[in-house]
């Protein structure tokens, strides 16, 4: 058997690290999934550090923590936000026969589906929302606090402005009169 899987062992230190950062994997997947993103779910996640040996591992926990703690602070004490992507996929699903055989995935229509699907709306309250807020403040409120999306930002880029436009026109050359 040391004759055949011997050399193994020379992998020994690689393998022990690589199944430490699995387990921290592993543990932050389950903890997220079990506690969701609430008041306790840093002092569960810390927790997993305890056995730690390798630095690397104690570096991916520590970067982990630097992600997850965020959404946790941005919670109240009483709520919780889901740890899973299963509610998003749910909602995505519920979503598409609302879409309907509208040609084209938009996303745009989807966010919308998934608004439709979650809330509970009546027609007292979308009237009052939309006599109580002007298309010139939804347009301020995108502005200052969605971020700018891909194509928005390529447009701009390709616009031309007046002076790149005047560069383009051909410039007429002179007739000559004889």
């Amino acid at each position: 058997m040391e004759a055949n899987f011997g050399w193994l062992d020379e992998y020994c230190d690689a393998i022990s690290l690589w199944s430490e950062l699995s387990r921290v994997g592993q543990r932050t997947n389950s903890v997220v999934r079990r506690h969701e993103y609430a008041a306790n779910t840093m002092a569960e996640l810390r927790c997993i550090t305890e056995d730690l040996r390798h630095v690397q591992s104690r570096a991916l926990a520590e970067q982990i923590f630097d992600q997850v703690e965020p959404m946790c602070e941005a919670v109240d004490d009483d709520r919780k936000l889901s740890g899973s992507s299963e509610v998003w996929e749910s909602l995505i699903g519920r979503g598409k026969p609302l879409m309907g055989l509208t040609s084209g995935n938009s996303l745009t229509k989807q966010i919308l589906a998934m608004a439709i699907a979650t809330a509970d709306l009546s027609s007292d309250l979308i009237r009052s929302a939309l006599e109580s807020c002007s298309i010139k403040n939804v347009a301020q409120w995108c502005a200052d606090h969605l971020p700018r999306s891909f194509q928005s930002r390529r447009k701009e880029d390709l616009t031309t402005n007046t002076e790149e436009q005047n560069l383009r026109k051909p410039k007429l050359r002179e007739i000559p009169t004889f």
